[in-house]
């Protein structure tokens, strides 16, 4: 979605990009003097993605895939990418749970960002419910917090 790399950006990601657009592998080698990134989130459900992700990380980088919820979806991947790099892979699904220590390493970088945020009464829970199953392009994440 064309909004939320926007709005990643105005986050402080470094770069957003659509991974269906290729180059990401040139831009980031470019952008890094050959390094590699230190971190790549994939939050697309793209199988390609982790194969791009896997390029751009340095050697001893991280790469969180990013919600990768489609129960059809497979991904392969040569494992010397990951165990002769050293290159960390996790694999998480924040937005149904919550799992603060393993995403917030990823996520420093814009923790203490300031976003706009919408509440809503527990009565209205079911407009929470459908927002988060089908996110609209100014939505970012639905918390529930009682």
């Amino acid at each position: 979605m064309p909004e939320r790399r926007a709005k990643s950006l105005s986050l402080g990601a470094d770069l957003a990009v659509d991974p269906r657009h290729g180059r990401i592998a040139e831009e980031i080698r470019s952008r890094t003097e050959g390094r590699g990134a230190d971190a790549v989130l994939v939050a697309v459900p793209l199988p390609a993605a982790l194969t791009d992700a896997l390029a751009v990380a340095r050697p001893g980088g991280r790469i969180l895939l990013f919600a990768q919820n489609d129960p059809q979806m497979r991904i392969e991947f040569p494992a010397a990418a990951v165990g002769v790099a050293e290159r960390n892979l996790e694999v998480t699904a924040p937005r149904w749970t919550a799992r603060k220590r393993r995403t917030a390493y990823f996520f420093a970088p814009i923790a203490g960002a300031r976003t706009g945020l919408s509440s809503i009464s527990l009565e209205d829970m079911n407009q929470a419910l459908e927002l988060a199953a089908h996110p609209i392009s100014d939505s970012l994440k639905v918390v529930v917090q009682p």
